[in-house]
């Protein structure tokens, strides 16, 4: 497309998180997740020449990229087979080194908000740096395993809103277990969620729903989001509530009985603030 002061390609960039947990998929399982989200992955980098890849795994210890088409040296790796090729391999490495090595850190679910951070850095610097010469719609699509965290609502919610500033769409694709967070993220951002009872069926239905983008699915018949779950985590606990106090000066969250809360707000009573 001819834009002013010369030529911009227009093509996506797509940032794929897989979330791994081993205690929600067993080890076959996993496996055929990983072939399928390659597979998909490819079919992106072919349906244009302008099209950019990022491919990211969060675990309970960290976030890693394992491949990004942006940042590659060579064109080899993004011909066909390429990243077919170099995904695999990285994956294997991945896997191998965290059962040689004694993590630091280990969180009791697998880090998303940290991915999303991430994932939102990589687009912002990319979009900087290639802002003359490519034009990129950028989105992020979340392959889900498990459950949400309490403990990450804060962080993921941060992300969620950070991405919606930058125009950058949320999609979802979560296996087994509904997810309030990515539900939210969505709605916010313009996305798209599905959740797949049959992980069986992932490379199907990432094809058919996550390999359009959101101009495309303008002209498709996609699912529809019926209800959606706001849930909230207080601030004292960490616990998903529906129903809570929130403090009007510092916009956090209670529970409905928290004696936490009560204290709270008498110390801003007495102070004067309320």
């Amino acid at each position: 497309s001819r834009e002013e002061g010369g030529w911009a390609m227009s093509g996506s960039l797509l940032v794929v998180i897989v979330e791994v947990n081993a205690t929600s998929l067993d080890a076959q399982e996993l496996q055929q997740v990983f072939n399928d989200v390659i597979v998909f992955c490819n079919s992106h980098l072919l349906m244009s020449q302008s099209n950019k890849l990022v491919f990211s795994v969060c675990h309970q210890v960290e976030s890693v990229f394992l491949f990004s088409s942006a940042d590659e040296a060579g064109d080899s790796d993004q011909s066909e087979g390429g990243i077919i090729e170099i995904l695999p391999t990285r994956i294997k490495k991945m896997f191998a080194d965290l059962t040689t090595r004694t993590p630091t850190y280990m969180s009791s679910s697998p880090l998303l908000a940290g991915a999303l951070a991430k994932s939102l850095c990589h687009i912002h610097r990319y979009q900087r740096e290639k802002a003359s010469l490519e034009k990129l719609d950028s989105r992020i699509l979340v392959i889900k395993s498990c459950g949400d965290s309490s403990n990450q609502y804060m962080t993921t919610l941060s992300a969620i809103f950070a991405a919606q500033k930058e125009k950058v769409v949320i999609d979802s694709c979560t296996l087994r277990e509904q997810s309030g967070y990515m539900q939210q993220a969505a709605d916010i951002t313009g996305g798209l969620y599905y959740t797949l009872e049959n992980p069986a069926q992932l490379l199907q239905h990432l094809m058919w729903l996550f390999l359009p983008d959101p101009a495309c699915r303008a002209h498709m018949i996609m699912p529809v989001i019926t209800t959606i779950d706001y849930c909230a985590a207080c601030f004292c606990h960490h616990k998903m509530v529906d129903i809570g106090h929130v403090c009007a000066l510092y916009v956090s969250l209670y529970f409905a009985n928290s004696i936490r809360f009560a204290v709270h707000a008498s110390d801003h009573i007495g102070n004067g603030i309320w």
